[in-house]
């Protein structure tokens, strides 16, 4: 389950994947280029940080190297059992889409549908509610909700439609926290015998927050959020960022330089070099990282500002409001 691939031109993203299921079998096509599905499901609610992109970059990084990217929008989830308007949902995918955009994903190459849109989706959910019982998610979940049983049904089905189109080979990008989809999924598959193969999974790390565990939609204080004011963002990260140089990997500054900065295995292992002889860089090295964050924010929301007609489009997979 421990990810330990090497990946074409070693992607910063692979810093902060923490394992997979059956990533042997995509491998040999992300090498060679060749064709394969990848599902990344998304929410809509909250804004788009850090860890947001991370997510982003692996998507822009499969898209180049073969991967067809299939995004469903889950209205179900949202509608059902967080109790969004349509419009809401609408409003706020739109805006996902332009960070899509904005991180280099190719939208006109994705396939970009809604759960409550795409008959083949909803269809094969129920066909699963026909066989998979409270106790099989019970079995996964713990706590049983009838609306959530059957939006992650919903949500299974984004995973396997792939394969139905012709799409032998899968990848699912999730986060670690959200392992227990797959885990349904593979449930679901041994209720369906022959009818699917697993699709692949990677689950990556949570973005360890400024000085604490993770950033998160919900967690101001921890988080650098994507479309924050540059400079607010630079002080911020000063202030609160911690730093830890006797363990680098629970430093943030460290963390950010591995997963976004540094494109050179060399300087990774440099910066990491510095911390284990203690040399006393630890505010200049913080100092160099937060002006080098506020670039990195600057010229993305350069290419997000640039986002906004070319999105305009995506509105009629919604439908028509009466």
């Amino acid at each position: 389950m421990e990810f330990n691939y090497k990946l074409p031109g070693n992607p910063n993203f692979i810093n902060g994947l923490a394992a997979s299921y059956n990533f042997n079998r995509i491998a040999p096509l992300i090498e060679n280029k060749n064709r394969f599905a990848v599902v990344s499901g998304f929410g809509v609610t909250g804004e788009m940080h850090l860890g947001s992109k991370l997510l982003i970059d692996q998507l822009a990084y499969y898209q180049k190297l073969g991967g067809k990217l299939f995004l469903p929008i889950a209205d179900f989830d949202g509608i059902v059992v967080k109790g969004k308007s349509q419009q809401f949902i609408k409003r706020h995918t739109l805006n996902f889409l332009r960070h899509f955009k904005a991180g280099g994903i190719d939208l006109k190459k994705c396939e970009i549908y809604t759960q409550l849109g795409n008959r083949s989706v909803t269809s094969m959910a129920l066909q699963f509610l026909k066989k998979i019982s409270e106790e099989d998610y019970r079995g996964v979940y713990g706590d049983y909700s009838l609306k959530e049983f059957i939006a992650l049904l919903v949500t299974v089905a984004d995973m396997l439609y792939p394969q139905t189109i012709g799409f032998n080979n899968t990848l699912i990008v999730v986060s670690m926290d959200e392992k227990k989809h797959i885990d349904f999924c593979y449930k679901v598959i041994s209720k369906e015998g022959n009818r699917f193969k697993k699709p692949t999974a990677t689950f990556q790390k949570p973005l360890l927050g400024l000085s604490g565990e993770k950033m998160g939609k919900s967690l101001p204080e921890e988080t650098i959020y994507l479309l924050d004011s540059p400079e607010k963002a630079r002080k911020k990260f000063w202030e609160r960022a911690l730093i830890d140089k006797i363990h680098p990997e629970n430093c943030r500054v460290f963390n950010l330089y591995q997963l976004f900065f540094l494109k050179s295995i060399q300087d990774i292992k440099k910066i990491k070099s510095n911390c284990n002889k203690r040399e006393n860089v630890c505010n200049i090295c913080k100092r160099e990282c937060a002006n080098i964050l506020k670039n990195y924010l600057e010229n993305y929301q350069k290419e997000y500002n640039n986002t906004r007609v070319l999105i305009n489009g995506y509105a009629k997979i919604f439908p028509t409001s009466k």
